[in-house]
């Protein structure tokens, strides 16, 4: 590997690079400058050359700018292109810090350590004007405590190296696996985690102890050797090397305890035949159960492997002694709840086919020609209720290449039988994210075992399919534990039961139906003369009064109804037993409350754990929600703080889970049809929906109320597709109001309505709208009516979480916001005047009251900007435009003279003033004032987007509304523009522009809602220069600045604010 020339000779080392040439050269900095995540302020020596002639680099500004996080090389173009993590960042010193000899210093600050990953950029040398005057590309890759820097020029990475590199930033922080030949032995280190990890603690503190102490020794010896320059120097020399060695050899043996890679062997004699010469890691044979580690010649025994099951109790671990820097170790984004080992996938499909499995990744590579290929992701099912409940799978996908090829998704048998005729889910973007219900229906009509395979098959062109995070189980919202955090809002926390771990109580099998998921349990039969129902398991609070709240749907056969029973055995036949509630023979939704005092807890004899039953006498039983907590109806945490007891999810509809096999019931012009009553509480949000479909189609949700004649009004609608068969639908996160008074319809005419009956009972009457149509005066319509009907859909809607309570708030605040600036401009507009023939003049009173009238068409007018108004190069275009005529200044200046030829309308670079944290006043007189005068009556500010550190951020509240007030001193005529901010990195810049526009009477137009996809330049596009040569839009950095359709935006934006 080629080296950059790292210089010496007697003084600090330098990185030489020569602005003239082109190269692939890599050079490791790790001997020179120890650099890692969070480092802050190293910095780096670079010596500029030009065609091999030292550079003259006094006065210049060393510049850095660039992107941190994962690039990937585009197969197509050769480019480095962004992930969706990549965060930009730059640095600008002062001719400070630039030398003799061609040296300038630039300065590593944390900023570019926020993550692990490339940083990928350049470095280079500008003007006081801002234009650049040299620039090299360069490529840092952050490897925690590792820094390589690279030209980036004829940046080449072979297609399985950027795998592997993929797999090394992803996998850095997950916690290893281990090896699964020995499943029983691991399992137990899994399950003895916490001791494990005592033991390596203890191991890392006593090689710590050891290294200090060694530490001290040689500073001690390196004293004495100054302090009375003995004679046997040499062999104190001697002895310090041999320590210096001692304590790499620990620094070694400490780097094998913290890796703790544990693997498995048949025997002792097997070991040491199969490695003869060593190997790293923990090695358990599994005839013996003793671990060895190779000690440098031999295999040494450590003793007995893992241990006993309870030989540990937990008053033996010492407090804190697991600490938060081990626990950081573990990646959250690698724990998941999944039935799938993905380590144990299996490639699938024609030959030329490679497979890759690493950490949570899979990998599938056809090499060569065309042709259905895939990964088998096999399947166990170990939980409740096999046949009974939903299964979901989930993962995310990616091609490397943009080729038309699609992914499908299927369900394999164990024999490798794939079920072609249910294809469970098919997409063609190139990377997605999936998540596909295997409906209790499908495993039940297929007879599927608890033991299966999903195929996610690739169709098209030869390219690289990654499958990540793929899971497989029944929890509807499966997400990675980091979302899941993310997610976590405290309005939703709550004890309660896991409906389902639900069982049925006294029912006959083969004769009864019972089913239960995470969302409700069901029972149905077709003898209701004897006591049948649901029995739960729960957990209380003792010595607390514990609240139990109970939602649930009834179709009622006989007098004795439903009741609800605690007991402190594993069902009313075993224990003793309370009832509370009332009993309930009426059909619907009914809610039962029970408040279990410390008393009746001890007169129960419940410990810890107890069961609830619910049942009776009835047809069916469906069980909505059940939930214990210390908090008066189940509240959560913050609806406890608040004593508000309303806040909770409300479930309507009957049970859906078996209406496959209903009949159908026609109705004439079947149009809306809701299941449950109008919603009661204030800011809800749609929850999730449960819907049944014959044929895939598309339907709409119509969310609104009903007034006095059960018309629809005042409703909005939403598209929904679904799959044939049973679709799980999550609204949460898309925010959708549901407010009180609502209810949430669905266009049934696709659909259908079902007839209840005894295996699909009704819990609730059903509202429908048809082709009856009513004329009451001045209102007419299709009207609702009730009716015994089934509909093929379930909803739930949950109070809003404070996060998107805060969010309406906000969107109610910007909405007064918009309309208090749009009165503001109006008043405004009292100041403008017109002259008998047409002129316009704007009205200005100065401190000694004396009223002027000045020509809102400018004369004199200057732009001051960074690289979205001009680039660095003089009469280049703004970065990102594609010539010098498709920039916003370009439309904004032919705006300007059309109207007045003879005006002048300059523009000037400022980048320095956002980027310095302070002594922008002084920036102000070098950048600013020498193009201000007494005559210019019109001055654009676009400022604000390099303003990108905490230090710069903190200043720029007090600095920008210095700004306005010394343009103003200068030009007390001007009429000040402000045009920001595209990259907004703190939100209350806004507030404090707008702040600035209030005090000195400017106009703030906001053009942050505008960076958006669509409106970005594109890596690869070629650029014009106003001499003529060309140019291409290189990296990230550069391809996240407007495109043509978004500079002639921002132009609109400003043109359409002008009061000429």
């Amino acid at each position: 590997m080629d080296t950059i020339n790292l210089v010496n000779n007697g003084k600090p080392y330098f990185f030489r690079l020569d602005i003239a040439k082109e190269s692939g050269q890599i050079a490791r900095f790790t001997d020179w400058i120890k650099t890692r995540v969070s480092d802050n302020g190293k910095k780096v020596p670079i010596q500029w050359y030009d065609q091999g002639t030292v550079m003259n680099v006094h006065g210049f500004y060393p510049f850095i700018e660039g992107g941190v996080g994962k690039w990937i090389k585009d197969d197509d173009t050769g480019e480095l292109v962004p992930s969706t993590d990549v965060v930009y960042r730059t640095w600008q010193g002062t001719p400070a810090d630039t030398s003799d000899n061609g040296i300038a210093y630039y300065t590593l600050e944390d900023q570019f350590f926020t993550k692990q990953g490339e940083f990928v950029g350049t470095f280079g040398l500008r003007d006081d004007n801002g234009n650049n005057l040299t620039s090299v590309n360069l490529v840092f890759s952050i490897l925690g405590n590792d820094l390589r820097l690279t030209q980036a020029k004829d940046y080449y990475i072979k297609d399985l190296e950027n795998l592997k590199r993929k797999f090394e930033n992803d996998g850095n922080q997950a916690v290893k696996d281990f090896n699964a030949k020995g499943n029983d032995v691991i399992n137990k280190f899994s399950n003895d985690y916490n001791v494990k990890t005592q033991a390596a603690q203890d191991a890392l503190v006593k090689a710590t102890k050891d290294l200090s102490s060694y530490a001290t020794t040689v500073e001690t010896m390196d004293a004495q050797i100054k302090a009375k320059a003995l004679a046997t120097k040499p062999d104190l020399d001697q002895a310090k090397s041999d320590i210096t060695k001692i304590v790499e050899d620990k620094t070694a043996n400490l780097t094998n305890v913290a890796k703790a890679n544990f693997n498995t062997i048949a025997s002792l004699d097997q070991l040491k035949k199969d490695l003869a010469t060593g190997a790293e890691g923990y090695w358990i044979t599994l005839d013996t159960k003793h671990m060895y580690i190779w000690a440098g010649s031999d295999w040494t025994d450590l003793g007995s492997a893992g241990i006993g099951d309870g030989t540990v109790p937990g008053q033996t671990i010492k407090a804190e002694s697991i600490n938060n820097a081990q626990i950081g170790t573990i990646s959250a984004s690698k724990i998941f709840n999944s039935f799938s080992d993905i380590s144990k996938a299996e490639k699938w499909g024609m030959g030329g086919t490679d497979l890759y499995v690493a950490a949570d990744n899979a990998v599938i590579q056809l090499l060569s020609g065309k042709g259905d290929r895939g990964i088998a992701f096999p399947v166990e099912f170990t939980g409740y209720n096999w046949g009974w409940k939903n299964l979901y799978i989930d993962f995310n996908y990616y091609f490397t290449k943009k080729v038309d090829n699609y992914v499908s998704v299927y369900v394999m048998r164990d024999d490798n039988t794939i079920l072609l005729d249910q294809e469970l889910w098919v997409g063609k973007k190139m990377s997605d994210y999936v998540h596909v219900c295997i409906p209790a229906a499908f495993i039940q009509n297929n007879s599927l075992s608890q033991k299966f395979k999903v195929l996610v098959a690739c169709h098209g062109e030869p390219s690289t399919l990654d499958v990540e995070h793929f899971r497989v189980s029944d929890d509807s919202n499966n997400s990675l534990l980091p979302d899941k955090f993310k997610d976590l809002d405290l309005l939703t926390v709550k004890n309660g039961f896991n409906l389902a771990e639900a069982q049925g109580w006294q029912l006959t099998q083969g004769s009864d139906y019972f089913y239960a998921d995470s969302t409700e349990a069901v029972f149905k039969t077709g003898d209701a003369s004897s006591n049948k129902g649901i029995v739960l398991k729960a957990h209380i609070t003792p010595g607390v009064t514990n609240y139990i709240q109970v939602q649930y749907g009834i179709v009622s056969a006989a007098q004795y109804g439903i009741a609800a029973f605690l007991s402190n055995g594993r069902n009313l036949n075993d224990g003793v037993f309370a009832q509370f509630g009332s009993v309930e023979t009426n059909t619907g939704i009914h809610t039962l409350t029970y408040k279990l005092t410390p008393a009746e807890i001890i007169r129960l004899g419940i410990n810890d754990e107890c069961t609830l039953t619910i049942g009776g006498n009835v047809n069916a039983l469906i069980l909505k929600s059940a939930t214990i907590s210390t908090t008066r109806n189940g509240a959560g945490v913050l609806e406890a703080i608040n004593n508000d007891d309303t806040s909770k999810k409300v479930i309507y509809g009957s049970s859906i889970h078996l209406i496959n096999s209903a009949n159908s019931k026609s109705i004439d012009g079947l149009k809306l049809v809701t299941p449950g009553e109008k919603y009661d509480q204030d800011n809800g949000r749609l929850d999730h929906i449960t819907l049944y479909a014959k044929e895939k189609g598309s339907t709409s949700i119509y969310i609104g109320k009903l007034d006095q004649n059960n018309l629809l009004v005042d409703y909005k609608q939403y598209v929904l597709n679904y799959s044939a068969g049973y679709n799980e639908f999550d609204f949460l996160s898309q925010d959708i109001p549901v407010n009180n008074g609502d209810y949430v319809f669905v266009d049934c005419s696709s659909l259908g309505v079902y007839q209840p009956d005894s295996s699909h009972p009704l819990a609730n009457t059903t509202r429908v709208q048809d082709a009856h149509h009513i004329i009451q005066g001045q209102y007419s319509g299709n009207t609702f009516y009730s009716g015994n009907f089934l509909a093929p859909f379930e909803y739930s809607v949950v109070p809003a979480t404070s996060t998107q309570l805060a969010k309406s708030l906000n969107n109610d605040i910007t909405t007064t916001s918009e309309k208090i600036d749009t009165i503001k401009k109006q008043v405004k507009q009292v100041a403008i005047l017109t002259s008998p023939s047409g002129k316009k003049f704007r009205i200005s009173v100065d401190d000694n009251g004396t009223l002027s009238a000045t020509s809102t068409v400018p004369s004199n007018v200057q732009v001051f900007g960074n690289s979205l108004t001009g680039y660095y190069k003089t009469g280049s275009p703004a970065l990102g435009a594609t010539d010098p005529n498709h920039d916003w200044f370009h439309y904004f200046s032919e705006y300007v003279k059309n109207i007045n030829p003879n005006a002048v309308v300059d523009r000037h670079t400022v980048a320095p003033w956002e980027q310095n944290a302070t002594g922008r006043d002084v920036q102000f007189d070098q950048l600013f004032k020498p193009y201000l005068s007494q005559d210019t009556n019109l001055v654009v500010l676009q400022v604000g987007d390099n303003v990108n550190r905490d230090d710069s951020h903190a200043t720029f509240k007090n600095d920008v509304m210095d700004l306005f007030k010394r343009v103003k001193e200068v030009s007390p005529k001007a009429k000040i523009y402000f045009v920001g901010i595209w990259f907004c990195n703190w939100p209350d810049m806004i507030d404090s522009v707008k702040a600035a526009c209030d005090k000195y009477d400017g106009t703030f137009v906001n053009i942050t809602d505008l960076a958006t996809e669509e409106n970005r330049s594109r890596i690869g596009e070629q650029v014009t220069l106003s001499d003529g040569s060309t140019t291409t839009i290189s990296t990230g950095g550069e391809a996240i600045h407007p495109g043509n359709a978004g500079y002639k935006k921002i132009a609109n934006r400003l043109i359409d604010s002008l009061d000429f």
